[in-house]
C-alpha cells in the first residue's frame, strides 16, 4: 500500500478545508518489515499481490531497491493507498482505499516452498478481501497439515474486528506472535465476550489465547499540569503475566503519544 502522510493542525470539522503543515507519499504496509528484514541482511521475499499502474510501480521500484524479489501475483488496478493525518496532539486518522494488494486470487499462495526455518510475515490487511483470506486460510492449512516448523508473525490490524472469527481461528492453527495495539486488542476482546476495561492491557492480551502475543502499548502522554500522574513521563507497566508465561516490557523513548512499548516473552529476550 502507498502512504500519503499529512501533518495538520487538527482535523477539519465536516465541509472544512484545510492546508497540511507536511505532506509526503512512501511506501507503506510491510514494507518496513521488509526493509528491517534486509537491514539484517535476511534473504526476503515478497509473496503478495501488485497491480499496474504508479502506485504499482513505485513499490516495486522501492522493492528492487532493497533488494526483495516479488514472487507474488499481479492483480487487476493500482494498489491502494492511505491518506495518514497527524494533528498537533500527535492524534493520528487514516483513510484507506482498498487496491491490487487486497485482491489477490484463491492460489496466490500454493507455489510458495515454505521451510522450516522460514518467518512469515502475515498483515491482517489481507483479510480486506474474500479471495485473500480464503488464499491465506489454505496457505495456514496446508502449513498446519504439513505441521510446517516455520514461525510467523500476524500483524492483525484493525480488520480482527471485522473479519469471521473462521479466519482467525484458521491463521491461529500457525501458532503465530499476535502483534495487536490496545484498541485491536479490545476490538478482539469483544469479539470473544471479554470484558476488559480501558487500560487493562493483561485482560486484552488474554483475548489472544494460547499463544505468544506483543501487544503494542503507547505510553499516557504527559500533560499540561505536569504528567497524568504528576511525573510529565509516560506511564507504562513493567511486566505482565499472561498466557503461561511473563511478558517484560521493553520500554522505548515516549516522547510524543503514540510511540509503542513492546512486550516479549521471558524466556526469548
Amino acid at each position: 500500500v502507498i502512504d500519503l502522510p499529512l501533518r495538520i493542525e487538527a482535523i477539519p470539522e465536516p465541509g472544512g478545508d484545510v492546508f497540511a503543515d507536511e505532506a509526503g507519499m512512501a511506501v507503506g504496509g510491510g514494507f518496513n518489515v521488509l526493509v528491517a528484514a534486509r537491514r539484517l541482511d535476511v534473504e526476503t521475499l515478497y509473496a503478495g499481490p501488485l497491480g499496474e499502474g504508479p502506485f504499482s510501480e513505485a513499490a516495486a521500484k522501492a522493492l528492487e531497491e532493497i533488494g526483495v524479489p516479488h514472487v507474488g501475483p499481479l492483480a487487476p488496478g493500482d494498489l491502494g493507498y492511505c491518506v495518514a493525518m497527524t494533528d498537533a496532539r500527535t492524534e493520528r486518522t487514516f483513510v484507506s482505499t482498498r487496491g491490487a494488494e487486497t485482491r489477490g486470487p484463491v492460489d496466490a499462495f500454493d507455489h510458495l516452498d515454505v521451510r522450516d526455518d522460514d518467518v512469515l510475515y502475515i498483515s491482517g490487511y489481507s483479510l480486506a478481501d474474500e479471495a485473500s483470506t480464503a488464499a491465506l486460510e489454505r496457505l495456514a492449512g496446508r502449513l498446519a497439515e504439513a505441521r510446517a516448523g516455520c514461525a510467523a508473525l500476524f500483524d492483525v490490524s484493525p480488520m480482527v474486528g471485522s473479519v469471521p472469527m473462521s479466519s482467525l481461528e484458521r491463521l491461529g492453527e500457525l501458532g503465530p506472535i499476535w502483534s495487536l495495539n490496545e484498541r485491536e486488542a479490545g476490538l478482539l476482546a469483544g469479539r470473544l465476550g471479554l470484558a476488559v476495561e480501558a487500560g487493562d492491557h493483561g485482560g486484552a492480551c488474554e483475548a489472544g489465547g494460547p499463544t505468544t502475543i506483543q501487544l503494542r502499548v503507547a505510553g499516557v502522554p504527559p500533560h499540561a499540569d505536569g504528567g497524568r500522574h504528576g511525573t510529565g513521563e509516560c506511564e507504562i507497566p513493567q511486566d505482565l503475566e499472561v498466557l503461561g508465561g511473563r511478558y517484560e516490557v521493553h520500554r522505548q523513548d515516549c516522547q510524543k503519544a503514540g510511540e509503542p512499548s513492546r512486550y516479549q516473552r521471558a524466556d526469548q529476550v
